[in-house]
Order: structure tokens, then sequence, then C-alpha cells
């Protein structure tokens, strides 16, 4: 069972007005399939719209968080250790990928991605010599370590995905004001270059996703059982809840497959309402991409 919340004000009227013309309701959950690597089971799940599917084991016992999909599933390890290759029904198929870095290192790598070419993975602050998050570029099989950017404000990331639309990588992150810990979603340019941000709320998220059928974002708060769904300009579409999930902590890392998923396609009524989702979003982030930063991010760097 899920448990879904809310809309937000900002869209909920257009989207209500929209949803009268289809018989077909909202969707709740992802439109594609959501593939979460737990560090906490050692196990890869499969979610889509209210269904989670029994989570599949690892290669390494506690330390595959790292996750790059794209017609298959390659995960990498925390530090130190292996990663692997899984086909999409989570399967091992017996590929195997070295660590990026060696154990004492002080390198913890936390969500990876992909662009199809390179794989990108993200770091904590804590878990890097220098104290910065960091992200570092790969080869497809997570060979060729090489650090793109540090990122600024000290904000200590969890998550990591590659937009094709904008030829970027959304991270996410937490940072603490007033003893609060808050969540913030960053739009990088490979070079590092800021193109846009959104708060995303107290308890932040781990893991970041691009659903590439409809170009949300999709984070974790909290327990992993608890999923926010963001259209790019940081407007908060819904936010669903999977028991199957309950309980489970530490890293994870989430991605969609970059190569489409071949599942039946929606109903029209959730096209429209994600598309409307979209356009709304489009508008707004285009503005967003030359304002100053928001005030909580400037707070972080204090």
């Amino acid at each position: 069972m899920h448990r879904f919340a809310f809309l937000s004000r900002r869209t909920g009227a257009a989207l209500l007005g929209l949803a009268g013309l289809f018989a077909a309701p909202a969707f709740a959950g992802p439109v594609s399939t959501l593939y979460l690597a737990s560090y906490t089971t050692a196990r890869l799940y499969a979610i889509q719209g209210d269904t989670v599917s029994a989570g599949a084991p690892t290669y390494c016992n506690h330390c595959e968080v790292p996750i790059a999909v794209d017609g298959d599933i390659r995960t990498l390890s925390l530090s130190g250790t292996s990663g692997g290759q899984y086909a999409l029904d989570r399967t091992q198929t017996g590929v195997t990928y070295a660590a990026a870095f060696a154990p004492d290192a002080g390198v913890r790598l936390v969500d990876g991605s992909t662009d199809g070419q390179r794989n990108y993975a993200v770091t904590t602050h804590a878990g890097d010599s220098h104290g910065l998050s960091s992200v570092y570029g790969f080869g497809r099989d997570w060979s060729n370590t090489e650090k793109l950017f540090d990122i600024d404000f000290r904000i200590d990331a969890g998550g990591i995905t590659y937009d094709p639309g904008n030829q970027s990588l959304w991270i996410s992150g937490t940072y603490s004001n007033d003893g609060v810990v808050y969540g913030l979603i960053r739009d990088y340019a490979l070079d590092g270059t800021l193109l846009s941000q959104f708060n995303a709320g107290e308890f932040g998220g781990a893991g970041l996703a691009m659903d590439y059928a409809d170009g949300t974002l999709w984070t974790t708060r909290g327990p992993t059982q608890f999923f926010d769904q963001y259209s790019r300009d940081g407007t908060l579409l819904q936010t669903v809840s999977y028991d199957a999930l309950s309980g489970q902590g530490g890293y994870h890392g989430i991605e969609f497959n970059l190569a489409g998923d071949a599942r039946t396609l929606p109903e029209p009524g959730s096209w429209a309402l994600a598309g409307l989702a979209l356009l709304i979003g489009a508008g707004v982030r285009r503005r967003q991409r030359v304002s100053l930063p928001p005030t909580p991010a400037a707070a972080a760097h204090a």
C-alpha cells in the first residue's frame, strides 16, 4: 500500500481543471520505473506507480550505492570495494567493476547517474578529504575517474542525476541553519557553473533521479520510504510513500532508465497532467536561471 499526499497550490487549480477533461485520474508515484540501490538491505528495488518490486541482492554486501541506468544497471561502491552490472530485472550479469578509489582515499560516493557515454557520481563532504562535496566523471564501466568540480556553500550532497534536455547535472543536498537541516536541489553545467536551484524543505533528500518520461525530479526524504516529486522549477508535485521500504535508512542511490521504459504507456490523463507540470516548470525555470541564489543557500556558506 502507498500513501500519497498533496499537489502544490501553485499548480493545483490548473491540474484539477485539466483533469476534468479526461476519464483517467492523476498518477501516483513515478511514471517510469525507478531503480533504487539500498545500502541498508544490500539489494536493488524497482518502483513504478504504487508498486515496489522485491529487491535482488547486490554483488557487494552493504556497499553498492551509486547507480547508473541506461539499458542496464551499473553500480559502484561507496568506497574501496566493487560494484557490478545487472539486467533491468535486477539479476546479476556476472560483470563487476573495480573500486574508483582506494579504501583509505577518504572519498565516499553516495549516488550516480549517466549520460549514456559517461557515468557520474557525487560525494558527501564528510566523506571527502578536502571537506567539500564533489562531482566525478567516469567511463561507462566506472573506470577513468576524473574529478569535475567541487560544490560550493559546503552543501552536503546526497544525490545526482543527468538532464539530457539541458546536458547538465542536478545535485541534491542538505545544509544546516539554526539547527534545522534543509534540502537544496541545484542544476549544474558539466563545468560546475550553477544554472538554477530551489529549496526542498526541511530534512532534505538522499538520492536524486529524473524521470525521462515527464522531466520531473524525484528524491527521497527522511526514511527511504518517502519520495518527493518536483518539477524543475521547484514546484512540489506530490509526495508518496511505500511501506515495503519502511525502516531503510542510510545511503541509497536512485535512477531512471536513460534509454526509456519499455512498460505500457500511461493513460492520456496522466500524460496531460505531467505535461502541464512541465510547461509550468519550464517557464518559471527560465526566469530562475538568471536570479540570485535563495537566501538559505547563502546562510549555508556561513
